[in-house]
Formats: structure tokens, C-alpha cells, sequence
């Protein structure tokens, strides 16, 4: 069984993230009290660093192990989604030393005859602390934010056990694998609690989309791009793009794999 992170009462938040879910310390108070607080009132916190969506594990795992190395703290959010990015492409031996070379692992050591790239992928997520813990429920922006952060609901338990998470759901067999490496990475988390009473809030430095979710917020689509709405919401993958055919498509993937390479590392 799964460690449990329980999340830190609201009250002791600071003013910027009181504010952002209140309006500031007494609305905070009044929202706690057993009597005279509602169930859509927010009640609790976690923050971190970084959130991190699991919807495309190859990029996940990039800035997991970026975050990891930049000693910052993380959460991950788990989808089971299927995701029209191109993994058959990013499967090969030359992506697999593209993505060697950028985040300074040594490639040419992987066994033959199987996936350089899930090996790769099994490297990095050898390096992503135990501690990052798996977000108990979905996430949804908040209407308010701090000035250096983003508040994000959690909006209710999904996925409390991943081991329900089935590969055989996803879009190709090369997902399938990509995403069966990343769970079992995932086994013995322990989960960031949504609590038992109110809602909880999760401040987070940045969130990172790593495909598109099929419920969050809006975007707006722009030149092929997607932008989210907010300055703290950093998109990879099918939540940064939409292809125009096969070839943008791997033009663009190739994009993707560089910027999470790069991800939290010193200009």
C-alpha cells in the first residue's frame, strides 16, 4: 500500500496562497470552520516545484529527471490517455542517442536487440527520487493565483491505485511500452492526499502538460501552437502542438524531446 502525503491545512499557508484561494486570512478562517465552511471551500495544500502530467511518459520522465537533477521538488498527475503523438518515431536508435546526448547519459550501453529508448527511459526514472509522489485527484486551474505561482483544484480522486493503468488502452504499441516502463517506476509512490473535508489546493512553480488533456481549462491555438491561458502552464507534446501532417508531426516531436532535455537547466 501507497504512503499517504496529507495536505497541510490552508490556514497555515502564505498570504499569497491564502489569498488566492480566500481572499486573505479571514475568509481563510471562516472557510475552515466546521459550521460555517462549505465543501467547495479550500481547506488544504500541497506545493511543489514542478507538476508534471504523465500523459506522454517518454517527455515526463525527461522532466522528472530534470527536475531531479536541478534539486527541485515534484508531483506527478497520472493519465491512462491515449496520445496521437508520435512514439513509433521517438522509438528509434537515433532518437535514442539524440536523447543520450542532451541529458549526458551513455547511449551506446544499451543492451542490444531491444529499445534504446526505453532503456533510456528506465535510466532516467532510475533517478527520480521516490519522494515525488503521484497527485491523488485530477487538476483544474484555480481563478485566482499567486504572483509566482499557479493554484490548481484538485477536483476529485481518479487514480488512487495505478496499477489499474493498462497499457493495452493506449494508442500504438509503442506508447503502450513507453508507458508500461513509466508504472512500473510509479509502484510504491506515495500519494499527495486530496483530504477528507473542503478541497485541496496544489501550488505548484510551474505544471507542465505533456499531452493534451481531454479536460482542463482552454487553450487557444495559434500558428499550430497551444497556449494555455497562463505563464506557469508550460505544454510539451500534443498540449504544445497540432500538426498539420506526418511530417510536422516529427518536427515537432523532435522539439519536444530537446526542450524537456533542457528542462530547469542553467542558459
Amino acid at each position: 500500500m501507497s504512503p499517504v502525503v496529507a495536505p497541510k491545512s490552508i490556514v497555515r499557508a502564505s498570504r499569497k496562497r491564502r489569498e488566492s484561494a480566500h481572499g486573505g486570512l479571514l475568509q481563510t478562517l471562516v472557510g475552515t470552520l466546521p459550521l460555517l465552511g462549505s465543501t467547495s471551500d479550500a481547506r488544504s495544500f500541497h506545493a511543489y516545484d514542478v507538476v508534471v502530467s504523465s500523459r506522454n511518459p517518454l517527455l515526463a520522465a525527461l522532466v522528472l529527471y530534470r527536475a531531479a537533477k536541478a534539486g527541485a521538488s515534484a508531483a506527478i498527475v497520472m493519465s491512462e490517455d491515449s496520445d496521437p503523438w508520435p512514439y513509433d518515431l521517438a522509438d528509434t536508435s537515433e532518437i535514442a542517442t539524440l536523447i543520450a546526448s542532451a541529458v549526458g547519459l551513455p547511449g551506446e550501453a544499451h543492451p542490444t536487440g531491444g529499445s534504446g529508448t526505453c532503456w533510456l527511459l528506465e535510466r532516467m526514472l532510475a533517478a527520480v527520487p521516490r519522494s515525488y509522489p503521484i497527485v491523488e485527484g485530477a487538476l483544474a486551474p484555480a481563478s485566482r493565483h499567486p504572483d509566482d505561482e499557479i493554484a490548481l483544484y484538485m477536483t476529485g480522486k481518479t487514480i488512487s491505485s495505478f496499477e489499474r493503468l493498462s497499457p493495452l488502452k493506449l494508442t500504438s504499441p509503442e506508447q503502450a511500452t513507453m508507458q508500461d516502463v513509466f508504472l512500473r517506476f510509479m509502484e510504491g509512490r506515495p500519494l499527495a492526499s486530496i483530504g477528507s473535508r473542503g478541497r485541496a489546493v496544489v501550488f505548484a512553480r510551474q505544471l507542465v502538460l505533456t499531452g493534451r488533456p481531454e479536460v482542463f481549462g482552454r487553450s487557444v491555438l495559434s500558428d499550430g501552437l497551444l497556449n494555455w491561458g497562463h505563464p506557469r502552464i508550460a505544454a510539451l507534446g500534443t498540449a504544445r502542438w497540432v500538426a498539420s501532417d506526418h511530417r510536422a508531426a516529427a518536427e515537432l516531436m523532435m522539439e519536444d524531446i530537446l526542450l524537456a532535455s533542457r528542462w530547469m537547466t542553467p542558459t
